[in-house]
């Protein structure tokens, strides 16, 4: 069984994160394929034969369209599993107007947070699609209280953190090393924070509790990531223990000085 995911772009965030988990962790299967619909400028890199970007930089574009559908014809693609919304929208209109026996997929990792089109438009796609998979139960509610998509539709599937980069037997010395290099003492206490700046992640309750918080022991909060709110995050800092590392390419660094991840 041969199976696509459709992601509207290599760009960094957490849907990009998750596929780069799962495909290196099936690096030898031949059977899983990744599209990404648009090429960005920082784009991460994924270590698995099958993986393509669509070299189109335009959000929108019909050429892309067929694109997409000779890519699943080419390789006989049984599963479209269709992460993000432009993604969800291709994989509507493959199933509706070209292949009729794929089975649909739709992957939300939040979105519907923040546009209540999405919303609506995943509401409409109900018809034509399996199984929707919600990254929280929070999502799954939300999904069933919005919309008319069934409860035994939808799969709540979290997001996971590879448990080997947070073994510290296997990297005590490295961990030791950088904490040096941080002025950190050994009792000092670092929460971590790993994520795309945007509201929808908690950012701005993490800060709030940061700059206020007074504690006999010394905590650090390391906060790795980028996205369109960074400005903001900046401007909020208040406390010299928050620490804004901004997009860190190798996260064996950061897994290593952290104690605690939010």
């Amino acid at each position: 069984m041969k199976v696509l995911h459709l992601v509207d772009t290599l760009g960094l965030g957490g849907a990009q994160a998750l596929l780069k988990g799962l495909f290196e962790s099936e690096s030898f299967d031949q059977n899983y394929f990744l599209y990404a619909l648009r090429k960005t400028d920082n784009q991460i890199k994924i270590n698995h034969r099958n993986i393509n970007c669509d070299q189109s930089i335009f959000k929108l574009s019909v050429f892309r369209l067929f694109r997409v559908k000779k890519f699943i014809k080419k390789h006989n693609i049984d599963i479209l599993h269709c992460h993000l919304p432009h993604s969800q929208i291709f994989g509507f209109l493959m199933k509706k107007f070209f292949f009729k026996n794929v089975t649909l997929v739709i992957h939300e990792h939040s979105d519907i947070y923040e546009n209540n089109i999405i919303l609506w438009l995943l509401d409409k796609m109900n018809r034509k699609v399996e199984k929707y998979i919600a990254c929280s139960i929070s999502v799954k509610n939300k999904l069933i209280k919005r919309t008319q998509i069934s409860q035994n539709q939808i799969e709540v599937l979290e997001n996971f953190i590879d448990a080997k980069k947070l073994d510290y037997s296997k990297r005590l010395k490295e961990r030791n090393h950088i904490r040096e290099r941080e002025q950190l003492a050994d009792d000092d206490f670092v929460l971590g924070f790993a994520g795309r700046i945007v509201a929808r992640k908690g950012w701005r309750e993490l800060i709030a509790v940061a700059n206020n918080l007074n504690s006999e022991h010394t905590i650090y909060f390391y906060i790795a990531g980028a996205g369109p709110e960074e400005k903001q995050l900046k401007a909020q800092i208040k406390n010299e223990r928050i620490r804004f590392l901004g997009y860190i390419s190798d996260m064996n660094w950061f897994y290593s000085i952290v104690d605690c991840i939010t």
